[in-house]
């Protein structure tokens, strides 16, 4: 059991184990207890704080989903030919899960135990990525730079679902591969090939 981090506050600690847990057991299999331990904290603390194992999660996928817009943002330059765009974009945010995978652990478990969460408050901490991605092309395709004809909207989710797999089945790429995206060579190929994968559906050449 990992344990605590001795010079984040009580807040942070809690926040930091809960995130950990979260990612490994989902909502449902999540015990504020096992939080608790792993914070080195008692329960009175993460009561005063948020109150609910809730309030916890929306805290903690609220942080991801914080961190995947910032990615977004940090890297959108719509001067840049749309090939280097989404290349920059992707590939930004490929290497942010690639160091901490829990995020995109998170979003997969709020999908398979969305009866068992506030699915709504976890939707809505992801709304303004997903709202910033289809503008963006969406006024790529006003402007020309994308077929009219490309379904945003169905795009979005077959781009998000090929990261979140890719990082959420640890499993399978140890037992096929040997070792896991965690390995920078291996992460290289799959990079790579989910980049190639982005310029096909969005039907923009190789760069």
């Amino acid at each position: 059991m990992p344990s605590a981090e001795p010079n984040l506050d009580t807040r942070e600690r809690v926040l930091e184990a809960a995130m950990n847990v979260f990612a490994e057991r989902g909502f449902a299999g999540t015990s504020t207890r096992e939080v608790c331990a792993r914070a080195s904290v008692n329960s009175a603390a993460l009561n005063y704080h948020w109150g609910s194992k809730d309030r916890l999660w929306t805290a903690v996928v609220e942080r991801a989903a914080s961190s995947f817009d910032a990615v977004v943002r940090d890297n959108l330059d719509l001067s840049l030919p749309p090939v280097e765009l989404f290349e920059r974009v992707i590939g930004a945010l490929f290497d942010a899960v690639a160091e901490d995978p829990r995020s995109i652990r998170l979003v997969l478990w709020a999908t398979m135990q969305s009866e068992a969460l506030d699915y709504e408050a976890t939707a809505r901490a992801f709304d303004p990525i997903v709202e910033t991605s289809v503008q963006t092309l969406r006024a790529m395709q006003a402007a020309g730079h994308l077929d009219p004809s490309l379904d945003v909207e169905v795009i979005i989710p077959l781009l998000h679902g090929q990261m979140v797999y890719a990082f959420a089945d640890r499993a399978g790429h140890r037992r096929f591969y040997g070792v896991d995206l965690s390995d920078p060579a291996h992460a290289a190929r799959f990079r790579a090939q989910l980049l190639r994968s982005v310029r096909l559906l969005l039907g923009v050449g190789e760069s």
